[in-house]
């Protein structure tokens, strides 16, 4: 290596590290980190309750839904208030967004713990 070149790389290495990083590369605390369900469905669909105990195990307080494995909006509430969960987000097919929509809005008011 020349020396031209030494110079120029490790003066613009210097330069590089004495610069702020922006924002978006700085480092931050999430403070809300949630699971989605769907990525557990296979368990959800064997053990609805053990499973969301499981989560909160981990340290997730937040998840979102992909189903309710035929449970009802009540037993849904019920669950996730024993494992200390909140279920501020649902995942729904897109068909049930034309006539079905009041339906989902109602049931996930009815499941939302927050």
């Amino acid at each position: 290596m020349r020396r031209r070149d030494f110079v120029r790389t490790t003066t613009s290495a210097a330069l590089a590290a004495a610069l702020p990083l922006p924002r978006c590369a700085a480092a931050r605390k999430l403070d809300r980190i949630g699971l989605q369900l769907y990525t557990v469905r296979a368990e959800m669909a064997r053990d609805f309750e053990g499973t969301l105990a499981r989560v909160a195990g981990f340290g997730y307080r937040e998840v979102e839904f992909a189903g309710y494995f035929e449970r009802t909006p009540a037993q849904v509430k019920a669950a996730l208030a024993a494992a200390g969960l909140d279920a501020p987000a649902t995942h729904v097919a897109f068909e049930t967004l034309g006539d079905g929509w009041d339906g989902v809005l109602e049931t996930s008011a009815a499941t939302w713990t927050a």
